[in-house]
């Protein structure tokens, strides 16, 4: 269950994602800008179910059963990590690098993180064997990623892409 700014998430027994609540910038996921005060079941792609969800103040994220990383709602800050500042008001799959796999997802007011794990493919055995995973990778969407850039860079260029 995720709970933020005027609109809520939760997983259902069956697997299914409803959301409610205010849907001004389109943080229900159902395609319109219209509010619902009950829980409505939504669609993240066709046969997907959601295995996390986080629900922020400009932004709502899941991961999928399918190991995609979803995002939708308003974005003017480039918190979905799509590299626009377009609004979605239906969820959409954000590209991660290959071989990274959403693992933990988290939203805030005005930025989204995601924390992956990582297997390069060149690494993959042709036997099956233990491997023990290299450490995880923390990706940051939006106003943070653009603070976080300045910092170090001294650039004060919004910075919307992972």
């Amino acid at each position: 269950m995720s709970a933020r700014y005027g609109h809520s998430l939760a997983i259902g027994s069956e697997g299914k994602l409803c959301a409610w609540g205010d849907n001004a910038t389109g943080q229900l996921g159902d395609g319109g800008t219209t509010s619902d005060h009950s829980p409505e079941v939504m669609t993240l792609a066709a046969g997907v179910t959601p295995t996390a969800i986080a629900g922020g103040y400009e932004d709502t994220l899941a991961i999928g059963s399918d190991g995609h990383l979803y995002a939708w709602e308003n974005n003017a800050n480039g918190e979905l990590g799509d590299c626009t500042s377009t609004q979605h008001n239906r969820p959409e799959v954000i590209s991660v690098d290959t071989g990274v796999t959403p693992t933990a997802i988290a939203a805030g007011n005005y930025h989204s993180l995601a924390i992956g794990s990582f297997m390069p493919p060149s690494v993959l055995p042709e036997s099956p064997v233990v491997l023990a995973l290299p450490a995880a990778a923390t990706v940051i969407f939006g106003a943070a990623a653009w603070k976080a850039a300045r910092l170090r860079n001294r650039d004060r260029t919004p910075q919307p892409t992972p």
